[in-house]
């Protein structure tokens, strides 16, 4: 069913149409001061072509593209964020991904986990990346040298391993203090040669 109105102004509770497949057009902005209520599952509709639905379905609040284009999210008021929330796992709800517009950076206020076999990738071509296969964890690079650069002033590099013994220990230190090369296995040996 079709229906056409005009309608100058409405107060109070307004109800168009007789079922969910009722149609109405209207020309001209719409401006309300209160609230819009759908039933689960109603949608709001945009596009002609109704390209982007915002509904809830019951269980689930759902943002839907389909049809044409993209989904973007943007934020045109300067130096102003977009902030992803979302419950905080004791009953509040905390700040996980920020879009900071004045810093110009994407930051991270919770931790971030990639699966078993999913990459963590770095560079334009993916030259760098970090996975765990479930088994071991690997760091590779694809492209030019793989450089690990300690710029803190008198600070060092350490790689540290397990110690036979349920800890971890040093093994290797560069002494960015003393300039020094330390070899420190827990069992003293070192095989080759310097």
């Amino acid at each position: 069913e079709f229906v056409n109105q005009i309608i100058a102004t409405s107060s109070g509770s307004t109800e168009f149409g007789d079922t969910i497949d009722d149609v109405h057009n209207f020309t001209g902005s719409l401006f309300v001061s209160g609230n819009i209520n759908l039933p689960d599952t109603g949608n709001a509709k945009f596009g002609d072509s109704n390209d982007l639905r915002i509904r809830h379905d019951g269980s689930n609040s759902i943002i839907q593209a389909e049809g044409t284009g993209d989904l973007v999210i943007r934020q045109d008021t300067a130096d102003k964020d977009i902030l992803l929330r979302s419950d905080d796992g004791s009953g509040g709800i905390a700040t996980y991904l920020t879009l900071d517009g004045s810093a110009t950076k994407t930051t991270l206020q919770k931790d971030l986990r990639a699966d078993d076999d999913v990459k963590i990738q770095v560079g334009s071509s993916g030259d760098l990346y970090l996975v765990h296969d479930g088994s071991n964890s690997d760091i590779i690079n694809g492209t030019g040298d793989l450089e690990i650069i300690q710029n803190a002033n008198d600070k060092d590099i350490v790689l540290k391993s397990d110690d036979g013994s349920g800890g971890t220990t040093a093994y290797v230190t560069l002494d960015g203090s003393t300039t020094d090369l330390l070899l420190t296995p827990p069992s003293g040996k070192i095989s080759g040669s310097l």
